[in-house]
C-alpha cells in the first residue's frame, strides 16, 4: 500500500482529504498525518464533510507552526525544524512504509529523502493546478464545482480576511470597502477571523476559535470573500460560491475549481 504523509498546511490538508476520499477501491492509499491536523479532521467529521478514512493515521512530529519547517524558508534553519525531521526520521524507522511515500508537494522533497532515508516522491510539482494534481494521481475526475451566484440572490457575506502568512492578509482597507459596497445593497456582512488575525481591522467583527465555530461561519453564508488561505478551501469543500483576493499576483497553482471556472478571483 502506497503512503501519502500530509505535513505542510490546513489548506493542504483540507484539499488532500477531499481528493485522496476518492482513492478507495482496488488501490487505497494509506495516509499519515501529522497530529496538529487532527482537531480539523474532527470538525469535517463532525459536520459530514469528509468520510470515515479507516487508512488514516495521525503522527506527533512535535509540530510548532502549523507547517513542518523544512518546508519554510523562514523556518528552515531553525533547531526545532531539525527536531520535528528527526521525528519523522524514527516514525519511518518505527512504522516502515509498505510501497511508495509521497509528500504533497516537490519542495524539499529530496532533503527529506536525505535527512530520513525514506525515498518520497511528490503528487504536486508546484506548477500545475493542486486539484488537478490530486485527481491526476488519485486518476479520479475532480468534484465539479457549484454553478455561480446571481448577485442580486445574496443576503449574507463572509469575509475572512487573515492568513498564516501577513503578506496573505487582505488591508484594512479593502476589507472596509468590500463592507461598505455590499452593505449598501442591503447585504449582511459578517468579518471572521481568529483574534490574533482581525486587530488590525475596524467596525463589528467576529471572532472563532474553533474549526467547528469557522464551518459553522462559512456554512451560514452565501459567498465567501477570502485571503488565499485556509477558508477559501473550506468553502470549495463545502460547495459555497467564493471570491479570492491575492496579494500582487494570482497564485494559478492554488486557485480551486470554482475561482477558476467562473474566475471569482483578483489581487490588491
Amino acid at each position: 500500500m502506497d503512503t501519502v504523509f500530509l505535513l505542510r498546511s490546513y489548506g493542504d490538508f483540507v484539499i488532500a482529504l477531499a481528493s485522496l476520499e476518492k482513492s478507495s477501491g482496488d488501490n487505497p492509499i494509506e495516509i499519515r498525518a501529522s497530529r496538529h491536523f487532527y482537531s480539523l479532521f474532527q470538525a469535517l467529521q463532525q459536520q459530514q464533510l469528509i468520510g470515515d478514512y479507516p487508512n488514516i493515521t495521525f503522527i506527533d512530529l512535535n509540530i510548532r507552526r502549523q507547517i513542518l519547517g523544512a518546508f519554510t524558508n523562514k523556518y528552515l534553519f531553525y533547531p526545532h525544524s531539525f527536531r520535528e525531521l528527526q521525528h519523522l526520521k524514527n516514525h519511518l524507522r518505527q512504522y516502515p512504509v509498505a510501497g511508495k511515500a509521497y509528500l504533497e508537494q516537490k519542495l524539499r522533497q529530496q532533503w527529506l529523502s536525505w535527512f530520513t532515508g525514506q525515498h518520497f516522491q511528490h503528487i504536486h510539482d508546484g506548477r500545475e493546478n493542486i486539484y488537478t494534481a490530486y485527481s491526476r494521481f488519485t486518476g479520479m475526475a475532480p468534484v465539479q464545482p457549484v454553478g455561480s451566484i446571481a448577485t442580486d440572490t445574496i443576503t449574507r457575506v463572509l469575509i475572512t480576511p487573515g492568513s498564516r502568512k501577513p503578506g496573505k492578509a487582505l488591508p484594512a482597507v479593502l476589507v472596509n470597502a468590500l463592507r461598505r459596497d455590499w452593505e449598501k445593497q442591503g447585504v449582511q456582512v459578517k468579518v471572521a477571523g481568529l483574534p490574533t488575525e482581525l486587530s488590525a481591522y475596524d467596525g463589528k467583527l467576529d471572532t472563532y476559535s474553533s474549526f467547528v465555530e469557522l464551518l459553522a461561519f462559512i456554512k451560514e453564508a452565501d459567498m465567501v470573500l477570502s485571503a488565499d488561505s485556509l477558508p477559501v478551501h473550506l468553502a470549495a469543500l463545502m460547495g459555497k460560491p467564493h471570491h479570492i483576493y491575492y496579494n500582487g499576483k494570482v497564485n494559478h497553482p492554488w486557485l480551486t475549481p470554482y475561482a477558476g471556472l467562473h474566475n471569482t478571483y483578483t489581487t490588491f
